[in-house]
């Protein structure tokens, strides 16, 4: 058995709560795996973006969604103008902490990065909108009905959905799973984090596959369980839906004698 100093988890990656997870459970000792990676990949159509990008100016407010989103927009902007800088009196909100550290990298301030993250959350923390500009920067299923809401206040919204993530395995990543010291679990956060490990299995040799879907499967409440069984996955520990608790309990299962979040 391994000692509690050599402890691994893999965390799939998922829309929300994916950084915060990791960066806890790193604090606490454990080795985190971000198991499988992702890509993101542009479309062939690059207009939509070109536009933003030379019509900055616009524009009252960008809002970005994601990691992937922010990343996205910040190398094209730098592609296409060989700086990456946002005209003053633009707004940026950034959505998650993933968003949050490539603008900090970078060097840009960020106006509002909010707590809460429904749609009417959203939008209650911009303020006074009517008349403004709004560019958002998204997936295309992320918070469909966020730029209605936005609408209905009076503002006028232009989207950039022209790119996608892809689940990527890459074959350092493989050679690492396949040792006798691999990792001990798999931490779950919602039913996007799931579907991504599913598809990464796939991805591997058989007996890899088997192996990985044969870890402690710990999860965030009932509907992130529910995926895990429609995938073939038996959860063994199930947490409440928030990502406290489930980093609770992963510290508490896998370093019993650590006295994090013991309350």
């Amino acid at each position: 058995m391994k000692s509690e100093q050599h402890r691994c988890v893999l965390v799939p990656p998922c829309r929300t709560g994916h950084d915060l997870i990791t960066s806890v459970l790193q604090h606490n000792g454990l080795h985190v795996i971000a198991f499988p990676g992702l890509v993101i990949c542009a479309l062939q159509d690059e207009g939509p973006v070109r536009e933003a990008v030379e019509t900055i100016d616009s524009f009252d407010w960008i809002i970005f969604f994601d990691r992937a989103s922010a990343e996205y927009y910040l190398d094209f902007l730098e592609h296409t103008r060989k700086e990456v800088h946002f005209p003053e009196h633009i707004r940026i909100m950034v959505i998650g902490q993933g968003a949050a550290e490539v603008f900090r990298t970078s060097g840009q301030p960020v106006q509002i990065m909010p707590r809460e993250h429904t749609a009417r959350e959203l939008v209650n923390s911009m303020g006074h909108i009517e008349d403004s500009r709004i560019l958002l920067v998204k997936q295309k299923h992320t918070l469909h009905d966020f730029s209605g809401l936005l609408a209905r206040q009076g503002a006028h919204i232009d989207q950039i959905t022209g790119y996608a993530l892809k689940v990527a395995v890459k074959k350092g990543l493989v050679e690492k799973l396949r040792r006798n010291n691999g990792p001990d679990a798999v931490v779950l956060v919602n039913a996007t984090a799931v579907r991504s490990y599913a598809r990464a299995l796939k991805r591997l040799p058989l007996n890899l596959q088997h192996k990985l879907s044969k870890l402690v499967f710990f999860v965030a409440g009932p509907a992130t369980a529910q995926a895990a069984y429609n995938h073939h996955f038996t959860p063994t520990l199930i947490a409440d839906d928030s990502p406290e608790s489930l980093v609770r309990l992963v510290v508490n299962s896998l370093l019993p004698h650590s006295t994090f979040l013991k309350s």
